[in-house]
């Protein structure tokens, strides 16, 4: 069975995927990353080059490779949400999450400016958003609510907590490894 992490860009899904498979000790895939390393051309090439039926066909073999296999952790990329028959088949190989986070914080907190969907504006992906959000939630098994508030004060509490002493985050009680942390 395979773990799948979808999300419009700018969630977290890549480093939440990539956590989670160290973690579970899975392989972690990028379905952005085979695909441009297959074709030995950048996203917006493809996405430039490809007829949307020749891109459609293509999407649908790497999905059906990749969900022949098992133990994945698979980051699953923009071009997966826009087509619903690799999208099914990449789900139907094991667990769907969904990560939501709000298009304003997905911007604010995004480290690719240069990501083909976030270049075209906020406008543009609150409607990437609102296209893409029932879909969504169709295909995942469980809705993960993120913001980016969150996930900077978890960042603080890791950093304090592996600093080697047990100190507080801002606003947090001290705890040790024995008492629940983490």
């Amino acid at each position: 069975m395979n773990l799948l992490f979808l999300g419009l860009p700018g969630c977290g899904v890549r480093e939440t995927a990539r956590a989670a498979a160290e973690r579970l000790g899975l392989r972690f895939v990028d379905t952005d990353e085979v695909l441009t390393r297959n074709l030995s051309m950048s996203l917006q090439d493809v996405y430039s080059l490809f007829t949307p039926e020749a891109l459609r066909d293509l999407l649908e073999r790497l999905a059906g490779q990749l969900a022949g296999g098992d133990g994945y952790c698979i980051a699953v990329g923009d071009c997966f949400l826009d087509e619903p028959g690799a999208l099914d088949t990449l789900v139907s190989s094991g667990r769907a999450v969904c990560l939501d986070l709000s298009p304003e914080e997905a911007v604010s907190v995004c480290r690719e400016p240069d990501h083909p969907s976030l270049r075209r504006g906020l406008f543009r992906l609150r409607e990437l958003y609102d296209e893409r959000r029932g879909r969504l939630a169709a295909a995942c098994d469980m809705i993960i609510p993120r913001t980016a508030g969150r996930r900077r004060r978890r960042r603080e509490r890791v950093r304090f907590y592996r600093s080697g002493k047990p100190q507080a985050a801002p606003g947090r009680p001290v705890r040790t490894a024995g008492s629940g942390f983490l």
